[in-house]
């Protein structure tokens, strides 16, 4: 097999390397930031990736406004004893008094 399908088998000599396919890390759902809680489940992880945090070294996700001292997720108050983790911290800077 590898003297008749040299390329197949990546045995061909290249003079430049092979592109590596670019993977996106976006969020598939716009209300991920209600769901920043639920970060350690299956389904929030697959449609949350960016607001979880699973992109690698993406940048962290985008800050409320800093105009006005506001909660960026509805349920805030809900988690308030989370407020040390930086996902808390970004999205509910007024439950936490980060601002």
């Amino acid at each position: 097999m590898q003297t008749y399908c040299k390329n197949t088998c990546g045995l061909c000599a290249s003079s430049s390397p092979k592109p590596q396919p670019t993977k996106e890390c976006n969020d598939g759902a716009t209300n991920c930031a209600d769901f920043i809680s639920q970060c350690g489940t299956p389904k929030i992880q697959e449609y949350c990736k960016h607001t979880c945090g699973l992109c690698g070294s993406s940048p962290a996700p985008p800050a409320p406004p800093s105009s006005s001292c506001v909660d960026g997720a509805t349920n805030c108050a809900q988690f308030s004893g989370q407020c040390g983790t930086p996902k808390m911290k970004t999205f509910c800077k007024k439950t936490c008094g980060v601002c």
